[in-house]
């Protein structure tokens, strides 16, 4: 999967659900704990999401992934980029499909 591809997943996730934690992410999109990790921060540096730290919750490590008018209009963005990939590679699968047909036959 495209690192693209994850931070639009984590970011349609953390609209649904912001007090997901970096193992249930990591869980849920088949990735390391690192991974998560990296991602999450990459979308906080770039200021698409927040993670205020719940200072009275028992998990001292709770945090709320909360995102921010950019990170949505980049949610958005994503889905466009995405979209063209996919596009061009479904181009590029039918070419291939359409020579193997054509051999078989």
């Amino acid at each position: 999967m495209l690192i693209e591809e994850y931070h639009y997943k984590i970011l349609k996730l953390l609209e649904i659900n912001a007090e997901i934690s970096q193992r249930e992410l990591a869980t849920k999109f088949g990735m390391s704990l690192a991974k998560a990790y990296f991602c999450l921060n990459f979308l906080i540096t770039k200021d698409l999401i927040k993670a205020p730290n719940f200072r009275y919750s028992q998990i001292k490590l709770a945090y709320l992934y909360l995102l921010n008018p950019s990170g949505l209009k980049e949610k958005a963005s994503f889905i466009v980029r995405f979209l063209r990939f996919k596009i061009q590679e479904y181009h590029i699968l039918r070419a291939k499909i359409d020579e193997i047909t054509c051999d078989v036959e």
